[in-house]
């Protein structure tokens, strides 16, 4: 691979580039903008060059001969995400559920780290990056802090040109540089305000980040470009560089492959047949003359012009109509459509389930094989995806080691701001009664203390474990007949204890735990000063009865 080391940066016109035109095409698919080249709609309308479908549907149209221009290079009217629901699915198998971060070495490293990924949304830009890699086989994650929260970008890699790589870590940067075009207003000598494009420059390496002066369009290749100043050479605080690239899978090359490798061409053509299909329905006919006709005379009859419009000769008892549309008439190319599509996502080991096949997998083994290939597939994808966060989660201890941690109650400029850490002290034992104030009463347990609140800190460094969220949560009944399954082996004895039971149903209520605890023992507490009270009333009134007597 070609590296420049420490040369000056200069302009590279990285969307020239071979890789930065095969990544663009992979993400084209992904982002359903794959035909937006073609200079024709699916109706032969002349098309905008770049104008995206969506931005066309609010222009009016109206029909249009049915042969204006070569279909070949019409654009879908009504394009199908096929790719894009593949990336997707795979996507939600690996993050759809909250990945668990443990810290063997440190509890405040632990703590810290799941503060950052809760606060900051880390889940989500991790699944941005995800359906990235899968949709054109790799992206680039920045971690920075921006008003003292993190941020993890996630970057198009044909953006990007490394200019050095680590010798200490496999495939990752060590200087690499960011290099786009922007639209900035610049005024002549005269005054009049115009726009030109220029190329922004950002560069990343071991120690800082760097901004240098935006340079137009036309800068010549040769010239190398000068930093911006002083101000914007700033630390990121990181021990290397932490731009991760990420490649969706491994290889000996630096790019990696989409989740839908080698099906390009059937989502074009899934694309293609639902247009030509909807585009039936909506002009209420599909585009078949039938004639009827004598069987000598139908060959010497054919279409005329006459105008505008069609001109056909018939016999005398002949007849021309249009076939309207009709559940047989376009039942052949909705079956083809249907059937490709579900072809397409079973060679991507995607779990797509209709209507007609729903009923098939009610059984636990039709479901373990329905999705066998899936979790298959996800487990050959996951271990790129667990590095590369295990990558910007050390990048983010690094960070907070460096500018330090401060809570929401008590912010530091300049420092990761997170929400406080909750201590919770240790229960206190139940105190009984003084026997010499007289007969002891039951033995009420005191309410839970209110837990402490301190901010975060980054402790020791240490191995970063990321369990992986399960495919399905738990159903309510699932969760009883597991509880009951384990009571039952313990023989009975109970297994939860009453602060976990609480918590698990507050968590269900949306209500808050301590607060409950808390009322929970007001309420015990109540009931015991009753339950003595009527004791003891009840023995002054046998008493008297006795004196009575």
């Amino acid at each position: 691979i070609e590296e420049t080391g420490d040369a000056p940066v200069m302009v590279y016109d990285l969307p020239q580039t071979e890789d930065a035109k095969r990544f663009d095409a992979a993400w084209c698919f992904f982002a359903n903008r794959q035909h937006d080249h073609l200079d024709q709609s699916w109706e032969g309308i002349p098309r905008k060059p770049g104008m995206e479908y969506l931005r066309e549907r609010y222009y009016p149209r109206g029909f249009v001969p049915l042969n204006a221009g070569s279909p070949m290079s019409r654009k879908p009217d009504m394009p199908t995400p096929t790719a894009a629901i593949i990336v997707n699915r795979n996507t939600g198998l690996m993050l759809g559920s909250p990945t668990v971060i443990k810290v063997a070495a440190d509890e405040d490293t632990q703590e810290l780290l799941r503060a950052v990924s809760k606060s900051s949304n880390l889940r989500l830009l991790f699944a941005l990056g995800r359906n990235m890699a899968g949709g054109g086989g790799t992206a680039c994650e920045v971690p920075s802090i921006i008003g003292g929260r993190i941020h993890l970008a996630v970057h198009k890699p044909s953006e990007f040109r490394v200019l050095k790589w680590s010798s200490s870590e496999s495939w990752q940067p060590e200087r690499i540089v960011r290099q786009v075009l922007v639209t900035l207003p610049v005024r002549d000598n005269n005054g009049n305000r115009s726009f030109r494009e220029f190329w922004q420059t950002t560069e990343w390496n071991a120690k800082e980040r760097i901004d240098y002066k935006p340079v137009p369009k036309e800068w010549r290749p040769e010239d190398p470009i000068e930093k911006a100043g002083p101000p914007v050479v700033s630390p990121h605080g990181s021990s290397r560089c932490p731009v991760t690239w990420y490649r969706n899978t491994p290889s000996e090359e630096m790019w990696g492959m989409t989740d839908f490798e080698g099906l390009e061409p059937r989502c074009d053509t899934i694309d293609r047949l639902g247009s030509h299909l909807y585009s039936a329905i909506g002009k209420n006919c599909d585009p078949t003359v039938v004639q009827s006709d004598d069987a000598g005379t139908r060959r010497r009859h054919r279409f005329g012009r006459l105008g505008r419009g069609q001109l056909l000769e018939t016999s005398e008892k002949g007849k021309a109509t249009l076939l309207e549309t009709s559940g047989k008439s376009l039942e052949v190319t909705l079956d083809a459509w249907q059937r490709l599509e579900d072809e397409t996502f079973r060679l991507a080991d995607v779990v797509h389930v209709n209507a007609e096949i729903a009923g098939a997998f009610k059984s636990g083994e039709a479901l373990r094989l329905l999705w066998r290939a899936p979790e298959v597939r996800v487990g050959w994808l996951w271990p790129q995806r667990e590095v590369t966060m295990r990558r910007s989660l050390e990048c983010i201890y690094d960070m907070a080691k460096q500018f330090g941690v401060s809570s929401y109650e008590m912010p530091k400029k300049g420092t990761i701001i997170l929400p406080p850490r909750e201590l919770k002290p240790p229960p206190k034992p139940a105190k009984p009664k003084d026997p010499e104030e007289g007969e002891a009463g039951p033995v009420v347990p005191e309410a839970p203390p209110k837990p402490k609140l301190v901010p975060h800190k980054a402790g020791k460094f240490g191995w970063i474990d990321l369990e992986r969220g399960p495919y399905f949560q738990k159903t309510p009944t699932e969760i009883s007949q597991e509880v009951q399954a384990v009571q039952t082996a313990a023989g009975g004895a109970q297994v939860l204890s009453e602060e976990t039971a609480v918590e698990e149903a507050a968590q269900i209520m949306g209500i808050d735990p301590a607060e409950e605890l808390r009322r929970i023992h007001e309420e015990k507490e109540r009931n015991a000063a009753l339950q003595a009270a009527q004791f003891g009333l009840g023995g002054e009134l046998g008493d008297d009865a006795e004196e009575e007597g």
